[in-house]
């Protein structure tokens, strides 16, 4: 998928598993963030 998107990037959350926008909403923000950041 990665290789389909050209400026998407890996994220890892350590254990999170396929609810983590639920279970770590902090992380997953931070990532965005710093994400849109750079990207807009």
């Amino acid at each position: 998928m990665l290789d389909l998107l050209p400026q998407a990037e890996d994220a890892v959350v350590v254990g999170a598993g396929h609810l983590l926008a639920s279970s770590h909403t902090k992380e997953v923000a931070t990532i965005l963030t710093d994400f849109l950041h750079r990207y807009s």
